[in-house]
């Protein structure tokens, strides 16, 4: 007679409100199988933060570890998030975990799941620069991660050749388009309205700006601020919103360049409600992250990326995205030219279509996810009947 099956439990690993992001609507995607038990870990970030952007998808986390990177060194944060995750494992005994990205909280979980034996699914699978210094450390982190991983997600053909190039075994990599789009998706679909956001362009066209100064020395902040600037001075009929992290750098060079301009805000961190909201109304984009480029594509927003190398060529090659580095005068001609929303330029961006997937990259990592968890089972079975 066959034994009765035990739910299989995936954990999930959340590193930070990007990753939280984009990790939602695979959460959902495996609390739909009656088969599966799945737990969620919050292993970095402001757990307010995370708590906020996990309730905006209906979510709750199992775990949450004390683990932030304010004041502490990548040795630090790197070397707590192993022992914090060390404890969740023994706890949880997932039978699959699954990171996104390349956090550190990821690089952690790789290195802690690797220890102990258990399957990894690494989410966001084969972004690559081949420049460990660009960006430093997610370049490291991304690559390590990809050397224990059992399952990989890549978002993209690209993503999946640079997977295959490393000699990763191509039975074991799945591409499934980009989880940011269905985050997207969803939160688009609702159609939020933010009135006191909305203050900031109305009646005027509005350019939004994202800029991490983990991603700049502190010259190309000023440089990426000074074109910014030059820009807002010379139109303006244009409303340029910065959203802006807590860095000292991004506020004194904030401070140094835009005061006076009248149509250039610089707020606060918004939440991911908020930021689609802005994506939604914009114009174009200016930013150097790398989720911002996804979710920018997904709703046919032009991307002016101010980094001189970027791990998602795709935006680039397919036209919904310029490299620009951080020339000033580069900058400013892109920003020129998308200013005009009816130039052949900004056209030709808008229509190019989005490289990351369709939406539905979440429902195709689910199943594979129980696919391979179904498949040890039964493995494991017969390997029972004939002992």
């Amino acid at each position: 007679m066959e034994r009765a099956r035990q739910p299989k439990t995936v954990l999930s690993i959340l590193g930070n409100r990007a990753e939280a992001i984009k990790m939602a609507p695979v959460i959902h995607e495996l609390q739909a199988i009656p088969a599966l038990a799945s737990v969620v870990c919050v292993a970095g970030g402001p757990l307010g933060v995370m708590d906020q952007t996990l309730g905006l998808f209906g979510l709750d986390s199992d775990y949450e570890l004390e683990i932030t990177s304010d004041h502490r060194s990548l040795v630090d944060l790197t070397t707590a998030s192993l022992a914090g995750l060390r404890e969740v494992l023994q706890d949880a005994r997932p039978d699959m975990v699954l990171v996104q990205g390349d956090s550190s909280a990821s690089l952690a979980a790789a290195l802690a799941t690797f220890f102990m034996h258990i399957p990894l699914g690494h989410i966001e699978a084969g972004l690559r620069t081949s420049d460990l210094a660009s960006p430093w450390p997610e370049e490291f982190n991304r690559r390590t991660i990809s050397l224990s991983a059992t399952l990989h997600f890549a978002p993209t053909a690209w993503a999946r050749q640079n997977l295959i190039a490393e000699q990763i075994p191509a039975e074991s990599i799945e591409v499934t388009g980009n989880t940011a789009v269905d985050a997207v998706c969803t939160i688009a679909a609702r159609r939020d309205e933010f009135p006191g956001l909305r203050e900031h362009f109305s009646g005027r066209k509005l350019v939004l700006v994202n800029i991490h100064a983990h991603h700049q020395d502190p010259h190309a902040i000023q440089q990426i601020c000074h074109s910014i600037a030059q820009f807002a001075f010379e139109n303006p009929q244009v409303s340029i919103v910065w959203p802006m992290e807590h860095h000292p750098s991004l506020w004194r060079a904030a401070r140094e360049t835009l005061a006076g301009l009248e149509n250039v805000r610089v707020i606060h961190p918004i939440t991911f409600a908020e930021m689609v909201f802005l994506i939604r109304h914009c114009q174009f984009v200016v930013t150097d992250g790398g989720s911002l480029q996804e979710e920018a594509a997904a709703m046919g927003k032009p991307v002016i990326l101010v980094r001189d190398r970027t791990e998602r060529p795709e935006a680039i090659e397919g036209g919904i995205a310029v490299l620009t580095g951080t020339d000033p005068e580069k900058i400013q001609t892109v920003m020129h030219v998308l200013a005009d929303e009816k130039s052949d330029g900004y056209q030709r961006m808008a229509q190019a279509g989005n490289p990351f997937g369709d939406g539905k990259a979440a429902g195709r990592i689910a199943r594979r996810v129980w696919q391979e968890l179904s498949a040890s089972e039964k493995r494991l079975y017969r390997t029972s009947r004939v002992q």
